[in-house]
């Protein structure tokens, strides 16, 4: 069954601001160079009244953090949350003074910022840093970027007094949602001014006006629903091996346009002319994007990139599916490591809209000249200026880098791009292009350390239901229905249940069939109780229900028992008349499974016995011992009502010993394995042996001969579950080594999971009692599998042995007894004592070989359509089931209305049949249908 679908709720919002909302966490300080620290750790001209200048002649930085964001209190954000968004919010002072034209980022502190009780801050300032501080900072802390401060109510990084500014640091504070309440992220903001020295005045968490302090904001989607969005960051980045994908990304284009001779690295380029495309590809270092050059035809440096194959089937490649959402998608650029890699910017990201270069069947690619960028209109000789938006090439600026200084990583928001692109808009990259004459360095894809290359990080997710009908995408997409319309209600395979009962089903809705029992899927309703041939309380998705070895549309227990054909059982029952035998089985013998006084009586005859006293039928047994091969001294002679025994292990602290048979023939409707065991401890000691334990071994893998010791360590003979299992064999281990949790239990296993205990079962008599006990175990064909009963014969050569049912009709999935080629093993090992584990008067034997396999389901299809003369008509020919009752419909075309002929028919047999009388004039065409009401 399907769970229920939960509709998506909005991303709550959180927002962390000093005094509001009973929120007090902020800790903030302003950081400069001529302060000394008092013995509390503060700026000794610091002010807690509630501004701090930032970025003036002394350079001075922010650093404020947000305590208690992340936990699972009321108002905090849950840790593994999804983060849609997040902002800083600050207010610039309205003081004299406090506006800045400058460039202000803000970014994360990887690691706590430790300063000193006193003393400087810091003990110089690289005044070409970009003003983050001297070396000292620079070199002891690393940063997460955010972004530069923009004003909230237009596109301007101008920080006017009074004003709002907010910062996007939404990467940043995804990666603090990813630590826990033991190891938290959240180390801090730094405030700083990129490109100048005019300072910036802005309001602290101790300002009088409580919504003037600094406010953080998140947008976000807690861990449970996040799950349920099961949103997704795939990372592009040249020759990168992603650790999700286990693949190597190698499809992202670049090339670098130098606008004149004199901007290109001359080491690298030397004959380069002017304006002349560089496969980005092979840049090693970082570049220059140069700034406006004074001459009106000399176009700027530009950098174009494309990442390749984004969308697709295969594995690293994002599915187009109706119900994508593009949630996220950032450019992330690196800068170079020298001070002139600083710019103010703007450095723009505009989307291309044209192709920039071709590729031959060999992957060579051939770049467009950037003369050739221009109007499709402009007349013939002009010349371009490289993709601009007049000439249609580029769209307008999609996101604007500010302020970038050396050693840093950037993040340029392209979500619209990416969402384009999923729509079906044609990806040729982006043209990154600059405002400023200060030119800026960067990194490009053929960087040789992989961590500088640009790299494109989208996040995704799959709206779950996309047309709001209450089935899922992801099921109406795999089960043939239309996730694009709403079609809850629709029943396309006409079998009686809308698509949403299938969903809640989980049912086929283009199959009325679904698990091929010839039942219909309304019909069967998995309540496990038979009602009628409408109501037959099987699963719908299970061909045996009951697993029994018959598949459901067979069993009818309205009907009386006929044959395999008819076998008058119950489809919910696996023994219908409780008889000990599954129904399958019965028929193998050709009894009444719905009768227990029809009981078969199968005659076991022996295909391999063994006493060790000289009587034996097809028995070689070969003995394995860890201290090498057994000797005849080993046999155990003398044993009252035994004579000779075999010691699996034997007194000499052997321990881990077997004994195999090979194969003999001993396929039939039914096995039964039968031996004599007894576990002793020598005078003295305290614990017996460890247990033992034996098998039916499949010959394919055990070999048909030979010694063969399966439970050899770190295996276990008493305790089938250890290390992995048995596979191919049924196998039963007697355990006395776990004490009084689990001891002295019997445990089964089989091919199908043989890690797993099929049953584990406490003995009501002491495996290690002294005295010899019997076993036999009986395996019974079910289908392709076969059920197993054991029964103990507790001090069998006493005056009173007692016969105990350990269990009945344990099903072993995928062994049947009626087709495996096996071998019996049985084996034991020694505990911490010295013991005796000694088996006898071994006997495998098979109740015949004449199988009866369970007939298949009847077809239910119309097998003939005869016009007659006399009378005149049509006579319809349908399979059918004794028992069932069937109406005849016709109809003069397929879409008309169906009309009855006659009255309904009782099945009597497997083939029914009604005749039409016609009139005397026909119709041109008719059309017949048969359906089965109960």
């Amino acid at each position: 069954m399907m769970p229920p679908l939960a509709a998506l709720a909005a991303p709550v919002t959180a927002e962390f601001q000093q005094g509001l909302n009973d929120y007090a966490g902020t800790v903030d300080m302003r950081l400069r160079a001529q302060d000394t620290l008092d013995g509390s750790g503060r700026a000794t001209n610091d002010v807690d009244g509630g501004d701090a200048a930032l970025g003036d002649s002394l350079y001075a930085l922010g650093f404020i953090r947000f305590d208690n964001v992340f936990g699972s209190e009321p108002g905090q954000v849950p840790y593994g949350s999804h983060i849609v968004s997040a902002s800083l919010d600050v207010v610039t002072n309205v003081s004299s003074n406090a506006q800045s034209g400058n460039i202000f980022t803000v970014s994360a502190l990887i690691d706590p910022l430790l300063l000193p009780e006193t003393g400087t801050i810091f003990s110089a300032y690289n005044n070409t840093g970009g003003g983050f501080g001297g070396p000292d900072f620079q070199d002891n802390y690393t940063l997460r970027p955010g972004n530069p401060f923009r004003s909230v109510n237009a596109p301007v990084l101008t920080q006017d007094q009074g004003e709002t500014t907010s910062s996007d640091i939404t990467e940043v504070v995804r990666h603090w949602a990813t630590g826990s309440a033991d190891a938290p992220l959240n180390n801090g903001l730094i405030i700083a001014d990129a490109n100048g020295t005019d300072g910036w005045g802005i309001s602290s968490s101790g300002n009088g006006v409580p919504e003037n302090r600094p406010k953080l904001r998140i947008s976000y989607y807690p861990p449970a629903e996040a799950a349920l969005r099961e949103a997704e960051t795939l990372s592009f980045k040249q020759g990168n091996f992603n650790d999700t994908t286990q693949l190597t990304y190698e499809n992202c284009v670049s090339v670098w346009i130098p606008d004149t001779v004199s901007a290109v690295n001359a080491a690298n380029f030397p004959v380069l002319a002017a304006r002349t495309p560089i496969d980005g590809n092979t840049i090693i270092g970082g570049q220059y994007l140069d700034g406006v050059n004074a001459a009106a035809d000399s176009p700027d440096d530009q950098m174009i990139i494309q990442f390749k194959d984004l969308f697709g089937d295969q594995p690293g490649q994002i599915k187009i599916r109706p119900s994508l959402r593009i949630e996220r998608a950032v450019l992330r650029l690196t800068t170079g490591p020298s001070g002139s890699a600083n710019s103010p910017g703007p450095v723009d990201i505009q989307r291309m809209l044209q192709p920039w270069y071709t590729e031959d069947e060999s992957g060579a690619r051939t770049f467009k000249a950037f003369t050739d960028f221009k109007a499709p209109d402009a007349p013939s000789g002009t010349v371009g200026r490289g993709p601009t938006e007049a000439t249609g090439d580029v769209a307008p600026a999609e996101y604007s880098y500010w302020g970038m200084s050396f050693n840093q990583i950037l993040d340029g928001d392209v979500t619209a791009s990416v969402q384009a692109w999923a729509a079906g808009a044609p990806n040729y990259g982006w043209s990154i292009q600059q405002s400023t004459s200060d030119g800026w360095q960067l990194f490009f894809p053929g960087a040789s350390n992989a961590d500088l290359r640009p790299e494109l990080l989208i996040t995704y997710s799959y709206d779950p239901d996309a047309d709001n009908d209450g089935l899922s995408d992801e099921w109406e997409t795999a089960n043939g229905t239309n996730p694009a319309v709403a079609d809850a209600d629709a029943d396309p395979d006409a079998d009686g249940l809308t698509n949403k009962q299938e969903y809640d089903l989980g049912t086929k809705p283009t199959l009325a069939d679904t698990d091929g029992d010839k039942l219909n899927d309304k019909a069967e309703t998995n309540t496990g109780k038979w009602v009628s041939v409408t109501d037959t309380g099987t699963d719908p998705l299970v061909a045996d229900s009951d697993g029994d070895g018959l598949p459901d549309g067979l069993e009818n227990p309205d009907l009386s028992y006929t044959g395999a054909t008819q076998p008058g059982s119950d489809p919910n029952e696996m023994d219908t008349d409780g008889d000990g035998l599954p129904d399958s089985s019965e028929l193998a013998f050709e009894t009444d499974p719905s009768s227990a006084t029809s009981v078969p009586t199968p005659v076991f005859e022996n295909v391999m016995t063994e006493n060790f006293d000289g009587q034996a039928l097809n028995s070689t047994p070969e003995f394995t011992t860890t201290l090498g091969s057994f000797l005849a001294g080993v046999m155990g002679s003398e044993v009252p009502a035994h004579g000779n025994t075999a010691q699996i292990t034997d007194g000499s602290a052997t321990v881990n010993s077997s004994v195999a048979w090979g194969y003999v023939a001993a396929k039939g409707k039914a096995v039964r394995l039968t031996f004599d065991y007894r576990l002793s401890a020598d005078v003295g000691t305290a614990e017996a042996a460890d247990g033992f334990g034996i098998g039916l071994f499949r010959t394919a893998t055990y070999e048909q001969s030979g010694a063969a010791n399966p439970g050899a360590l770190p295996k276990a003979w008493e305790d089938p579950r250890t290390g992995g299992g048995y596979p191919d064999a049924v196998f039963f281990g007697f355990d006395i080594y776990n004490g009084t949790t689990e001891g002295n239990n019997v445990r089964v296993t089989g091919p199908a999971d043989p890690g797993a205990a099929l049953i584990n079962k406490a003995l009501s008599v002491p495996i290690n009692s002294g005295v010899f006990n019997r076993v036999v175990i009986t395996g019974i064909t079910v289908g392709t599998s076969s059920v197993f009963s054991m029964d103990l014969i507790s001090d069998v050569d006493g005056a009173a042995p007692v016969t105990t049912a350990v269990f009945k009709n344990l099903l072993v999935p995928g062994f049947d007894v009626t087709k495996e080629e096996f071998r019996v093993i049985a084996g034991a090992r020694n505990g911490t004592s010295v013991v005796k584990s000694e088996f006898d008067n071994i006997s495998l034997a098979a109740a015949g070989t004449s199988i009866v396999t369970p007939p298949a389901a009847p077809a239910f299809s119309i097998t003939g359509l005869v016009r007659t003369e006399s009378p005149a008509g049509l006579t319809v020919t349908w399979d059918s089931v004794a028992g069932g009752v069937y109406t005849v419909e016709r109809s003069e075309n397929l879409s008309g209305a169906w009309t009855a002929v006659g009255t309904a028919v009782t099945a009597t047999g497997a083939v029914s049949t009604l005749t039409d009388a016609l009139p005397e004039n026909p119709p041109t065409a008719l059309f017949y249908r048969v359906r089965r009401s109960q």
